[in-house]
């Protein structure tokens, strides 16, 4: 959750050590990795967009009958751009090198425009047949009776979602993730 959203759901008592950054905290993970930018910049190149990235791409095209291509990641560009200085890569902002390349040829509207990727629809998957089960996972989940998170919260996330309201699919789905990942196999919970 983004850290606004974090008070939706958590515990108190949990919420206090979060924000007091004793919680767990993938921005103190990445600062314990001291990699150089190089070898954080290799590590994702090497793990994360195989690894999560083009596959999630892949599979996802592929069962829709479409071929997706990776301009970018052509052996050329990419031995190119590791032999460039990290200060280049990534020292100016996103897309800095990219951006520049093409300057001359699109309008600078675009070029200023943040990134944005394309969306799963999942406020529309807290309805119908799912919402039941999602309901009933996300309230089970072992970690509400621990104290991590808090019921009523979750309870107040999971009505205005039904009422129509307003979207919580990110978090629920997210809560969703949490609660069948967090529980033992055996709990009760079945997929079908």
């Amino acid at each position: 959750f983004a850290p606004e959203l974090k008070r939706l759901a958590y515990g108190d008592a949990f919420l206090a050590e979060v924000e007091a950054g004793e919680g767990p905290s993938l921005h103190r993970l990445a600062r314990a990795l001291r990699g150089t930018p190089a070898e954080l910049l290799d590590l994702d190149l090497r793990h994360y967009l195989p690894g999560d990235i083009l596959v999630k791409v892949d599979r996802t095209s592929m069962y829709h009958g479409l071929e997706v291509r990776a301009p970018f990641l052509d052996h050329r560009i990419v031995e190119h751009v590791a032999a460039l200085a990290p200060e280049l890569r990534c020292g100016r902002g996103p897309k800095f090198m990219l951006k520049a390349a093409v300057r001359d040829l699109l309008p600078a509207a675009l070029l200023a425009k943040r990134k944005q990727g394309f969306g799963i629809p999942l406020g529309h998957y807290f309805s119908g047949r799912f919402w039941d089960f999602a309901r009933d996972a996300i309230l089970a989940n072992p970690m509400i009776e621990e104290g991590f998170l808090d019921r009523r919260k979750i309870e107040a996330l999971l009505a205005a979602q039904r009422g129509g309201r307003e979207d919580w699919g990110s978090q629920l789905w997210a809560l969703l993730v949490l609660s069948l990942w967090r529980r033992q196999p055996g709990d009760g919970v079945h997929i079908r």
